[in-house]
């Protein structure tokens, strides 16, 4: 095939992708005309007609009372065709109680050439009518694929959006019964739309994958920094399958990533945070640059991932590559050799050793850190929390037992030393190579 084809075939596609992705709001007569949902009444739609005995004209109320399908097609799908025959039996199975109107963007010549084309192959002539040049009805209700189904309850409401397999009679009876029925609406293909699937389907074992990154506040969504725990089937324990995230600024969401990531056995802290960017003014909020209401507007970002539950140890894996791939940094883990503190121990004397008593511990109150059986770890927790301490703190004191320690009046660096000093523990500084988030410009 040569080029001159290849070209003219993806300019016919062009135009008619074109034809049938229709705009979310058009102005028809200076009239603006917006998609209608389940529940809407139908404004009185005036149709040119073909094959039609009322005539060339036709309003959508000439039909009230009657349970109305709407068939939008086109002379040029043959999908659209061969429901036709379909159609025409349903038609005339219903009678009066039924409408089955065809609607094309397709001018009447070519639409009276094509139902001259079908009459003679089947040797008898359709009992289908057809909209012809329509724009009214198409941006009532805009869609891609077709055929594309509308069904009209006889007061003129919308009932169902569907697909060609809907149209039954099982579920026409349904319809005209005003009986429940499990109608599957139609999920339609809109470039500039999310695929909604919402209100058909639940995460769960067959739900393998989403992942979604919105930048900018989205309006009307509450804050939301989570674990998606999902319950599993009979006496099985929850799963986690992923993580949402709803209006957060994007440094929180570095941060909880790296919270996840079990190879630095700590949780995350500022203080093992090397920026490396030209300006931070879109990570941290500077009320000297905006209002805060103006930079949550530009600088809060969505992300939802999903993921199958025997990946959850990557959980942290996939959540940064999203975070590095589509944002405007880059964060990693690596060595740096940095200055910290190091807490060091008198080994003389053992003066932290636990009592044995129940595990507990409290900080931030009047400035003290109490803990009573717990690790040494949970004291370099408690020590990085403090303000006023700038470096990072590192556990060298090679204790390995459960510890008892008060820390009281601690307001700086000074009294905090008094306090240590008491336990046989100092902290000195030091340069170690440690594991550090690094966070760079792309």
């Amino acid at each position: 095939m040569n080029m001159k084809v290849i070209v003219l075939l993806a300019f016919v596609f062009l135009i008619h992708f074109a034809s049938y992705s229709q705009a979310s709001v058009i102005e028809v007569s200076k009239v603006k005309i917006g998609p209608l949902s389940i529940g809407d009444r139908i404004p009185d739609i005036e149709f040119n007609m073909i094959n039609y005995k009322g005539g060339e004209k036709a309003t959508l109320s000439d039909f009230k009372g009657k349970l109305v399908i709407l068939d939008f097609w086109a002379t040029w799908c043959g999908a659209c065709i061969a429901k036709f025959p379909k159609l025409d039996i349903l038609q005339k199975a219903y009678g009066d109680k039924l409408q089955i109107l065809l609607i094309t963007l397709d001018n009447k010549s070519k639409v009276a050439r094509l139902f001259k084309i079908l009459q003679k192959r089947n040797g008898k002539e359709l009992d289908l009518i057809s909209a012809v040049g329509d724009s009214i009805a198409n941006a009532y209700f805009p869609h891609v694929g077709i055929p594309h189904f509308v069904w009209i309850t006889p007061d003129q409401r919308v009932k169902a959006i569907t697909s060609s397999n809907q149209i039954t009679s099982k579920n026409i009876d349904l319809v005209l019964s005003n009986k429940p029925n499990k109608i599957t609406f139609k999920n339609d293909f809109f470039p500039d739309k999310l695929l909604d699937l919402s209100s058909n389907i639940n995460v769960d074992e067959n739900f393998l994958h989403q992942s979604l990154f919105i930048k900018g506040e989205q309006v009307g969504l509450r804050a939301v920094n989570r674990l998606r725990t999902i319950q599993q089937h009979g006496n099985m324990p929850s799963a986690i399958r992923g993580i949402t995230m709803r209006n957060i600024p994007l440094l929180k969401m570095y941060e909880t990533a790296l919270n996840l990531h079990l190879a630095l056995n700590d949780k995350y802290s500022v203080k093992k945070r090397i920026f490396e960017i030209k300006d931070s003014s879109k990570l941290i909020f500077d009320s000297t640059i905006s209002t805060k209401s103006q930079w949550e507007k530009e600088n809060l970002y969505t992300y939802d991932l999903i993921i199958p539950a025997k990946d959850v140890d990557s959980l942290y894996k996939y959540m940064l590559q999203d975070l590095n791939r589509y944002s405007d940094y880059y964060a990693k883990i690596e060595k740096r050799k940095v200055r910290c503190l190091a807490l060091v121990r008198n080994k003389e004397f053992n003066k932290l050793k636990t009592s044995g008593e129940r595990m507990n511990q409290n900080s931030d109150y009047n400035n003290s850190i109490k803990l009573k059986n717990v690790p040494i770890e949970q004291l370099i927790k408690k020590l990085n929390a403090l303000n006023f301490i700038k470096p990072i703190v590192i556990d060298s004191t090679q204790y390995n037992e459960n510890i008892d320690i008060e820390l009281m009046n601690i307001t700086d660096f000074t009294t905090l030393s008094k306090s240590l000093q008491i336990y046989g523990l100092d902290l000195i500084e030091v340069e170690r190579e440690l594991d550090m988030i690094v966070l760079t410009d792309k």
